[in-house]
């Protein structure tokens, strides 16, 4: 599992670190994915291209309590990220990396920021808006998502 993780949160830094290069740049660049995170590099005119970087339909809640899903959120861009409160790992780097894009597009209202956790057991309602509010982000900009781990993982 732990090498799993790993591959996860190498492929969400490096959609990242495309996402801030490919602003700063009217060159397309290709970038890195594959369903079981087997390296391979994927440009724009490659048949699979449209099925990746997808998140699947959810409801989940917020670190307010309130429900978010994919259906109200399906008039936006958002990035999303997979992470959990107690991570001392790469968590806080991505984490760190999420608030520079959030400040970034602070005044953009079709941009959002969804991070969902790994570890719903730990990261309920409360802890979610203990580390939003330590971040001082913008709630309706950044979302910290929970639920059960069916929900999330299916995600």
């Amino acid at each position: 599992m732990a090498v799993k993780l790993k591959y996860i949160y190498l492929a969400l830094i490096l959609f990242v670190l495309f996402v801030l290069f490919a602003s700063c740049s009217d060159k397309q660049l290709p970038f890195y994915n594959s369903s079981d995170f087997t390296p391979e590099w994927i440009s724009h005119n490659n048949s699979k291209y449209d099925s990746i970087h997808t998140i699947n339909e959810f409801r989940l809640i917020n670190q307010n309590g309130e429900i978010v899903s994919s259906e109200n959120l399906k008039d936006n861009i958002y990035i999303a990220d997979f992470f959990f409160t107690s991570c001392t790992g790469i968590c806080p780097v991505m984490t760190i990396n999420m608030k520079k894009i959030h400040d970034k597009f602070i005044n953009d209202n079709k941009l959002k920021i969804l991070s969902f956790t790994v570890n719903p057991e730990v990261d309920d309602v409360g802890k979610l808006k203990e580390y939003s509010d330590k971040l001082g982000v913008k709630d309706d900009k950044w979302s910290f998502l929970t639920g059960t781990k069916k929900d999330i993982y299916t995600v």
